[in-house]
C-alpha cells in the first residue's frame, strides 16, 4: 500500500523589489516535524501571489502578505493557505497527496497539475495587482526535503496623471506574444510552455464604475505579467468620451518579482480606438455604428468573451461599417448570426465561435451577410463554440 504523506508547509514572503532593486534574500530550509506532520520552511525567491503589495520600504521592496483565501495547487490538488495571525507573511498548508510536489501558485479549479493561469483581464485593485493574477511554483522530492517557492511572474506599475478630470475605463496591454492564458510549467526548473490555442499576446486591465479617475497625483496600476523580455509594449489608455492614450513602454527586462516601474505619464489624447472586450462594448459598438455616431478611426477586440444566449438570439447584423476592426487574435463567441450586414470596411485577426446554420458555415458567412466592393476580411477564422 502506497505511504502518503501529509504535509504542511509554512511559506515566509519575501518583499516584492521595485526597479531600483532587484536582489532579494533567499531564506534557508528547516525541516521539522511535530505530531507526526512534516513542518517545511519554504523560501520565496523574488515575488508574486495573490497577496496585497505593502508601502514600499525604504530598501526599496513592496512587502507581500498572503490574504484571505489564497489556495495552492498541490499535483493539482487545491490547497488552502492558513496564515499566521502574528505575521501575514507567513502561511501554512496541509495536503495529503504523494511526493514528489508539484506547487502551484493560484489552484485554479479544472486546470489540471503543473499549468499556470496567467490572468487575461485583470480588474483594478488599489495599490496592488489583482487577486490570483501572479503565479508561483515549488517543487519537492519528497515531505522531507523542503521546498523553495519561485515566481514567475513580473509587475508593471504605470503611473498617469491628469489635470483635466480624466477618468479611465479601460488600459489595453499588447506585448506581440503570449502574456496571457495557461502555460505548461515543469515545477522542477520553471520553465514555462504555452498551451496552443489558450494563450493570448494582450491583457485588459478593467475598472468599476467608481474608479479610473485621474488627477495631478499620479494614480499608479499595477498588471501582472509573465517574468520575460518583451522589447516595445504598446498600452492603450481608455477614458470616458471616447478619449485614447497611446503609449510605447520598454519590456525588455520584465523581472519575476520585481515591480517594474514606468515612467510617470501624462494622459494624453493621442488616438482613436474603441476597444471591445466583452458583451457590453460590443453592443455599445453596434449601437454607435448603427446611429451613425461611431466617431473612432478603428474599432479592436482586446479580450476574449462570449456574448449570452439572448444577445445572440437578439442579434442584428452590423450596417454599413466602413472603417477597421483588428480582432488581435481574440475569439468572440456564441454568435448565431452574422456579426456584419453589409460590410464596407476591414475586419482582420479575428476569431469568431458560434452555432451557425450550414448556410452561413463559414468564416465569411460568419462575419458579414455581404461585402460591398473594397472591402475585406484578413487573418480571420471560424469555430463551433
Amino acid at each position: 500500500m502506497k505511504k502518503i504523506a501529509k504535509l504542511m508547509c509554512a511559506f515566509v514572503l519575501a518583499g516584492f523589489a521595485s526597479c531600483t532593486n532587484d536582489t532579494t534574500e533567499d531564506l534557508v530550509n528547516v525541516p521539522t516535524s511535530e505530531g507526526g506532520q512534516v513542518t517545511l520552511t519554504a523560501t520565496i525567491a523574488d515575488a508574486a501571489v495573490r497577496t496585497e503589495l505593502g508601502e514600499k520600504t525604504v530598501d526599496g521592496k513592496y512587502p507581500l502578505y498572503w490574504s484571505e483565501g489564497d489556495v495552492l495547487s498541490v499535483n493539482g490538488e487545491a490547497a488552502t493557505v492558513a496564515i499566521n495571525a502574528e505575521n501575514a507573511a507567513v502561511g501554512s498548508f496541509t495536503t495529503t497527496v504523494a511526493a514528489p510536489f508539484n506547487i502551484v501558485y493560484p489552484h485554479v479549479e479544472g486546470l489540471g497539475a503543473s499549468v499556470v493561469r496567467f490572468a487575461e483581464v485583470q480588474p483594478h485593485t488599489e495599490g496592488t495587482f489583482a487577486a490570483a493574477s501572479a503565479p508561483m511554483y515549488g517543487y519537492a522530492e519528497s515531505a522531507t526535503a523542503g521546498v523553495a517557492m519561485k515566481h514567475l511572474t513580473g509587475i508593471m506599475r504605470f503611473a498617469i496623471t491628469s489635470a483635466e478630470g480624466v477618468k479611465l475605463t479601460a488600459i489595453n496591454i499588447e506585448a506581440g506574444t503570449a502574456i496571457a492564458g495557461d502555460f505548461a510549467i515543469d515545477c522542477t526548473t520553471g520553465e514555462l510552455t504555452a498551451q496552443e490555442g489558450k494563450t493570448s499576446t494582450g491583457i485588459t486591465y478593467t475598472f468599476a464604475e467608481n474608479e479610473g479617475a485621474l488627477s495631478t497625483t499620479a494614480s499608479h496600476f499595477y498588471v501582472a505579467v509573465p517574468a520575460g523580455a518583451y522589447g516595445d509594449i504598446s498600452v492603450s489608455f481608455v477614458a470616458e468620451g471616447g478619449k485614447i492614450m497611446l503609449a510605447s513602454f520598454n519590456g525588455s527586462n520584465i523581472k519575476a518579482g520585481v515591480v517594474r516601474e514606468f515612467q510617470e505619464v501624462p494622459f494624453t489624447d493621442n488616438a482613436s480606438e474603441f476597444l471591445i472586450y466583452d458583451e457590453a462594448t460590443l453592443l455599445d459598438f453596434a449601437q454607435k455604428v448603427a446611429n451613425d455616431s461611431f466617431k473612432p478611426d478603428a474599432a479592436r477586440v482586446s479580450a476574449s468573451f462570449e456574448v449570452s444566449a439572448e444577445t445572440a438570439a437578439a442579434w442584428t447584423p452590423i450596417e454599413g461599417f466602413a472603417k477597421m476592426l483588428n480582432g488581435g487574435g481574440k475569439t468572440i463567441s456564441g454568435m448565431t448570426k452574422p456579426l456584419f450586414g453589409a460590410l464596407a470596411g476591414m475586419v482582420k485577426n479575428l476569431n469568431i465561435a458560434g452555432a451557425y446554420t450550414t448556410t452561413l458555415g463559414s468564416t465569411f458567412g460568419a462575419l458579414a451577410v455581404t461585402a460591398a466592393e473594397g472591402a475585406l476580411i484578413e487573418g480571420c477564422s471560424l469555430a463551433e463554440g
